[in-house]
């Protein structure tokens, strides 16, 4: 990032995600905000120059879901690695928080 005092946002937003978890009444709806956020993506990744973005949307409509759409922009051939490497770094996280919850480490270890 070009300003050093920038920081994207982290950490839980229970409000934020309870409204954007709302579903959309309709497929042409769910649909049309899809594709309005992948083009929004395309346009940071260009804007940024991101070579290789991995992003799985996904979205509730009228009750069914949660319905994801996996994407890939970049080299083709590094697609595997990057949802192989997302995998075992979001397992690593669950792994580390049954360990925290089975008393096997303490969360003040987790650094």
């Amino acid at each position: 990032m070009s300003d050093d005092t920038a920081k994207p946002p982290s950490g839980p937003n229970p409000e934020l995600y309870a409204e954007l978890a709302k579903p959309f009444l309709s497929e042409t709806e769910g649909n049309a905000a899809l594709k309005g956020f992948l083009v929004d993506v395309h346009a940071a990744r260009v804007k940024h120059r991101i070579a290789n973005v991995l992003v799985m949307p996904a979205i509730v409509v009228d009750g069914v879901g949660p319905q994801a759409q996996l994407v890939f922009y970049g080299d083709q051939q590094l697609a595997t690695l990057f949802a192989a490497t997302a995998l075992r770094q979001f397992k690593a996280i669950d792994d580390r928080r049954i360990a925290e919850i089975a008393g096997l480490v303490k969360e003040e270890d987790s650094g």
